[in-house]
């Protein structure tokens, strides 16, 4: 208990949780947004690597080599997109719109690039 208040530390670590997933939702997004990335690259082959297409560029597809998340509310996209060029989108966590797809390897000599579990480390 904490002196005074009647709230076991326990209580007070959950709640402690619960407001900082509500004042980070871009960190929270983040998290599941990774989960949703693993996934999807457990089913891509040996010739494959993820990408995406944002429903908000008007830009086709883009190669994925990244993923940050600024709090309380930004998550961006960082890679190139399929003619080689840099790219970022930069999108709001409640604008969220991303169709993950496979791309072909841009190194055919070397293993696939996976983000997911790099991401999920960091």
């Amino acid at each position: 208990m904490i002196p005074g208040h009647g709230i076991s530390q326990r209580h007070m670590e959950i709640l402690n949780e619960a407001i900082h997933r509500r004042n980070n939702p871009a960190e929270v997004l983040y998290g599941q947004l990774i989960e949703q990335i693993i996934g999807f690259e457990e089913s891509l082959t040996q010739e494959q690597e993820i990408g995406a297409y944002f429903v908000a560029t008007p830009l086709n597809a883009v190669a994925i080599s990244n993923v940050e998340f600024q709090n309380p509310n930004m998550l961006v996209f960082i890679g190139r997109d399929l003619e080689g060029r840099p790219h970022r989108v930069v999108q709001h966590c409640t604008q969220l719109s991303v169709s993950l797809y496979a791309v072909k390897k841009e190194k055919t000599t070397e293993p696939p690039r996976r983000i997911g579990f790099v991401l999920w480390e960091n």
